[in-house]
């Protein structure tokens, strides 16, 4: 804020508090990353990763009852990898959230929100190169909003913090 914009003068306190509560989601995101690289054993390997014809992972073609095609094909926003100590190599699906949309299992039973689970589908079924053989490990989703927004001013931080490692986890 102070090399880029010429620091506090003249700033609104609305802005003032959006830049803190923007360099808050931040850190904790960071902190949160840094804890499932550390503790899940996964490492990043793609980001941005489009699923397209020349690519590793081409799209994935299926048929309807009536012989229609259908192609599957979009852009991922994280694939994470873990090796397992028989050498065996496991695929995640990383997709990042800013709204408050959570997973909802009986959306995926329904035929809903499936757009991840095909994407691992993808790479799983036609993924070559550093793809080739993988397996799946699941998909995440990451929220990049407060899951704990809701707390007052008087909330203890400990019971925050409790409540949005819970959110996370």
């Amino acid at each position: 804020m102070e090399s880029v914009m010429g620091g506090r003068f003249a700033k609104s306190k609305r802005f003032l508090y959006l830049c803190r509560k923007l360099r808050e989601t931040v850190l904790r995101l960071l902190s949160h990353l840094h804890m499932q690289f550390v503790e899940g054993g996964f490492l990043p390997c793609a980001y941005e990763y489009e699923i397209e014809d020349g690519q590793e992972v081409p799209p994935l073609t299926l048929y309807t009852a009536d012989n229609t095609c259908v192609r599957v094909a979009g852009k991922i926003d994280r694939i994470d990898r873990y090796y397992s100590k028989n050498g065996r190599q496991y695929i995640r699906v990383v997709d990042y959230k800013s709204g408050n949309k959570q997973f909802n299992l009986n959306d995926v039973l329904a035929g809903l929100n499936l757009q991840m689970l095909f994407y691992l589908h993808c790479i799983v079924k036609n993924g070559t190169g550093q793809f080739e053989n993988a397996l799946p490990a699941g998909v995440l989703y990451l929220h990049a909003s407060d899951p704990v927004s809701e707390h007052g001013h008087s909330d203890p931080l400990e019971k925050i913090e409790q409540d949005r490692k819970k959110a996370t986890a």
